[in-house]
């Protein structure tokens, strides 16, 4: 059965007051319970926690992770109801990045997102704004790095714009939809500059850099309107007859690959040698004899990026090896035969 991420934004789900806008809520639920009634199975990564906590209560020094810790609460009672109506179980999964960048944590959280979804069950998930020392750039970010790592047919973005326009429409009145991407160039990213949502952190410079991942990893991507019509994302998701589509490219990178280029976050550096840079665009494994140099601290399964001397990027890959441990080796000299990254766990970039 076909995943189909859904990732809705504060600016659907929240008021210009911060209230929760409930008749969108409710178009969001009832649409995404036909998407399952036509065979596919849905995960909904859901912003609106912050802006949700404003408006039940206005703290004396109240933090944005103060407020996501009341309003989250809210927000998914909200939603239980309202999918206990279709007849529809959820599950409230929180995440920061970490979850993302270490294999050991990777694992489990897919196998737990799988097993819910597999059992009919409509996992909603969010940044865990409370205790996060690293964030997700925006939910646009995650709702990217959840299709991609899972394997997902399609990604949508559910805003309260039509999709992607050939200029700012705020501003000219003859502003079109961009009707499909097949590729995101510099130039699109000029145009839409670095907006950002009033009432979340994401922004059309956000969709569009996920969308991109999104699209390189294989997945059929879509920027559609949540706020017009209750059959709006049903016409998008099943006809594709509305809103902004970016193309899939072909991809036939393993799943692990995928999990390295777009959803890991690497927590170290290694720089290499010009031989070593050669033998990993070469596919080859890394082994210590090549490295010049170690920054930041990572163990066995982390991700680290690896660089040439000139700073350039040459992949990331999964450490074989703890930082410590590869220092004590480069420190005594026996590189020879200490792989730091196997090929298996290296992705070109």
């Amino acid at each position: 059965m076909s995943l189909i991420v859904f990732k809705v934004g504060s600016a659907v789900l929240v008021n210009e007051d911060f209230t929760l806008n409930r008749k969108n809520l409710e178009n969001i639920v009832k649409n995404l319970a036909e998407v399952r009634k036509r065979g596919f199975q849905v995960l909904l990564v859901s912003s609106g926690a912050v802006a949700s906590g404003r408006s039940i209560t206005q703290l004396k020094s109240g933090s944005n992770q103060s407020y996501a810790a009341i309003g989250q609460a809210k927000l998914m009672n909200i939603y239980a109801d309202l999918f206990d109506e279709e007849d529809i179980t959820v599950a409230q999964i929180l995440l920061h990045r970490d979850n993302f960048s270490n294999r050991d944590q990777f694992v489990p959280l897919r196998d737990t997102i799988t097993d819910l979804l597999n059992n009919d069950v409509l996992p909603i998930i969010n940044e865990n704004d409370p205790v996060v020392n690293r964030q997700f750039n925006d939910n646009d970010e995650l709702g990217m790095l959840l299709a991609v790592t899972l394997g997902a047919e399609s990604l949508y973005f559910v805003s309260n714009v039509d999709g992607l326009y050939d200029c700012d429409p705020n501003t000219n009145d003859d502003a079109k939809v961009i009707q499909t991407v097949e590729k995101v160039t510099p130039e699109l990213f000029q145009m839409v500059g670095k907006s950002t949502s009033q009432v979340g952190k994401g922004g059309m410079y956000s969709k569009l850099r996920s969308a991109k991942k999104a699209m390189e990893a294989g997945i059929n991507t879509w920027m559609i309107n949540g706020t017009k019509t209750e059959t709006s994302i049903i016409d998008c998701a099943l006809d594709g007859n509305c809103g902004t589509y970016f193309k899939a490219m072909d991809s036939n990178e393993s799943a692990m690959k995928k999990w390295l280029k777009s959803g890991a976050s690497p927590l170290g550096l290694v720089i290499v040698d010009s031989g070593a840079a050669k033998a990993l665009k070469s596919r080859k494994s890394l082994l210590a004899v090549g490295v010049k140099e170690i920054q930041g601290h990572f163990i066995e399964k982390d991700v680290i990026d690896i660089v040439d001397e000139d700073g350039n990027q040459v992949c990331v890959a999964m450490s074989a090896i703890d930082s410590e441990e590869l220092c004590e080796c480069l420190d005594s000299g026996q590189t020879a035969d200490t792989i730091v990254a196997h090929a298996d766990y290296i992705s070109l970039l």
